[in-house]
């Protein structure tokens, strides 16, 4: 059995390009610890200057680790850079050194009133569970929990690129150029960019697709 909370914000977390997935899986007979776990951390959250600096830590290794040490590890950066110029996806989801050096407690704590609150968040159930009885539970632990304030949803539409775009981006952790071909693709909420997504897969997804063989 696994329970799924989202928002856009970790602990057994999954951080996409955009939302975070909190996920905890139990078996199906702790079902009501799992969202009573759940719940707490919606209602709950221990948000302190200890807590913020430790984690502030954690991400710095974390971007030292996967980024700004790692071969390549700033092109994704790179190419987001000049494919958005409008939307956020234009900076790195991780951010800066600057950024986390400069963000204090009360951002921290004015973000998690803002935007983890249940009417910010999708809750997710799967596996060997009653449906009646899950929901009753699911009312029980997270009913009491108040909304927060409406968040105001901002549509950020790019400009179509007309043109070839050539850049040139240097890393002195790599002794091997590579070429990198990109592209802007529609949303995530069209059908087509599931098609799209399943197509990526069979063709470079991992050591069976279809390029990897052929290369």
């Amino acid at each position: 059995m696994k329970i799924v909370s989202q928002n856009g914000g970790q602990n057994n977390a999954n951080t996409s390009q955009d939302r975070t997935y909190y996920f905890e899986a139990f078996p199906s007979n702790q079902l009501e610890t799992g969202l009573w776990l759940e719940s707490e951390r919606l209602m709950h959250p221990v948000i302190n200057e200890d807590g913020v600096k430790t984690q502030n830590e954690v991400v710095k290794e974390e971007k030292r680790l996967r980024i700004d040490n790692q071969p390549y590890g700033n092109l994704i950066a790179s190419v987001f850079n000049k494919l958005f110029t409008k939307h956020p996806y234009h900076w790195p989801i991780i951010g800066s050194m600057a950024d986390l050096d400069n963000t204090k407690l009360p951002d921290f704590l004015a973000f998690n009133k803002k935007y983890y609150a249940p009417n910010n968040a999708v809750l997710v159930v799967a596996g060997d569970i009653d449906p009646v009885k899950t929901k009753k539970l699911v009312e029980a632990y997270f009913g009491p929990i108040p909304k927060g304030p409406a968040i105001e949803r901002v549509n950020i539409k790019e400009d179509p690129i007309t043109q070839q775009i050539v850049d040139t981006a240097y890393d002195a952790n790599i002794q091997v150029p590579a070429i990198v071909a990109a592209y802007r693709t529609i949303g995530m909420k069209e059908r087509d960019a599931i098609v799209l997504d399943m197509a990526s897969q069979i063709l470079s997804g991992g050591a069976s697709s279809r390029m990897y063989k052929k290369w």
